[in-house]
């Protein structure tokens, strides 16, 4: 992963476009970092996650979030696992490490796929030192989390997994009821607190 590489796949794969603006930017932050994050302790000696801002594309409406996904899905993390370390080629004591999440999928709105099926999405998790990332508010997944997932797909052996769009990439449901952060969010501010129901209506599964 080197800059040099980013343009000509940005230009010539839209989706990979997405993933790398999603995770890639990350890169340029954790230099700020880098060096203080032993010093971020909870009482019981485990790191305090460290809050990353990262941009990337942002939708404004659910539509255009769709529009952005090569698959959406209603579904459950299952298990997570450690991912890859990726390091800043100019600063190899900046750089994160993920994890892939498998998803099982309840509900399918766009995409190629069947209900009980599973796939895998991989996520930045952790700095290189193992203390939690947060990155615009968003948390790594965990299993046990639920709710509809916007997905853009890996297209071969350097991106095999899928990849949330950034931090509108999953919806959380929560006993039906959509919970999402609401601050910076456009969608998050119209769906907060809607039910399930509403959602995959204007998903078009309802």
């Amino acid at each position: 992963m080197t800059g040099t590489e980013m343009p000509d796949k940005e230009a010539s794969n839209p989706s990979r476009r997405v993933r790398w603006r999603s995770i890639v930017p990350v890169l340029a932050v954790l230099a700020v970092v880098a060096g203080a994050t032993a010093w971020w302790l909870r009482d019981d000696g485990a790191p305090e996650p460290v809050a990353v801002t990262a941009t990337g594309p942002v939708a404004e409406t659910l539509d255009e979030l769709v529009a952005m996904s090569d698959v959406v899905v209603e579904a459950e993390v299952v298990s997570v696992t450690d991912g890859r370390a990726i390091s800043d080629p100019s600063n190899p004591a900046a750089g994160i490490r993920t994890q892939l999440a498998e998803l099982e999928v309840a509900v399918v709105h766009a995409g190629d796929l069947g209900a009980g099926d599973q796939l895998v999405v991989e996520q930045e998790s952790a700095l290189l030192d193992g203390t939690p990332l947060v990155v615009n508010g968003l948390r790594a997944l965990a299993p046990g989390d639920s709710g509809v997932f916007f997905l853009v797909a890996g297209d071969g052996d350097q991106f095999p997994y899928h990849a949330l769009i950034g931090d509108q990439g999953w919806i959380p449901l929560v006993a039906d009821t959509v919970r999402v952060r609401t601050d910076d969010d456009p969608i998050g501010r119209v769906w907060n607190g809607r039910a399930r129901s509403e959602l995959a209506a204007a998903l078009g599964s309802g």
